[in-house]
């Protein structure tokens, strides 16, 4: 009987130290790989070029340097030729932009970091059936973003406007 309690008193203790061995493995394997806080600022960089340039109201430039994946391009493409066609159905030339962006959270999220921001989109506009110009148009959403680092950099993955 003692040695069957021996035996199992050395089974219990390796199982132990073999499951800490594995979820310390797992946890640096899968670890964050960066701090957010430090990369804040080139996080929002990154962000904010993204919306104005590719994702704001009024469409977008399909300028994509921002951008980590292709099947969101896509999306981007077909999603800014709509804006185009409905601006150009309604004779609206859209003439200046004003951006104001409000961070309400940033957290990991697997291998990315999510980001929360409100933003608020100022433009000018002339209607050119008539001529007249719309200083005092504006738009405000809230954006999901989703980041990650590709080659060192980061790349927009996913987003969404509520």
């Amino acid at each position: 009987m003692k040695n069957k309690n021996k035996v199992f008193t050395f089974s219990l203790v390796l199982s132990i130290i073999l499951i800490f061995g594995i979820l310390i493995y797992l946890k640096t394997a899968t670890g964050e790989k960066y701090n957010i806080d430090a990369e804040k600022e080139s996080i929002k960089e990154v962000l904010e070029t993204f919306i104005k340039d590719d994702y704001n109201y009024n469409g977008g430039k399909n300028d994509f340097s921002t951008v980590g994946n292709e099947n969101l391009k896509k999306y981007l493409i077909a999603r800014n030729a709509v804006k185009y066609t409905n601006h150009k159905s309604s004779y609206k030339k859209v003439l200046s932009q004003k951006f104001e962006f409000d961070y309400k959270d940033f957290s990991k999220w697997g291998d990315c970091v999510k980001v929360n921001v409100y933003m608020d989109e100022n433009y000018s506009y002339e209607d050119e059936d008539t001529g007249q110009i719309n200083k005092d148009a504006g738009a405000g959403n809230d954006y999901i973003v989703y980041l990650s680092k590709v080659d060192g950099e980061w790349k927009v993955m996913s987003a969404t406007i509520d």
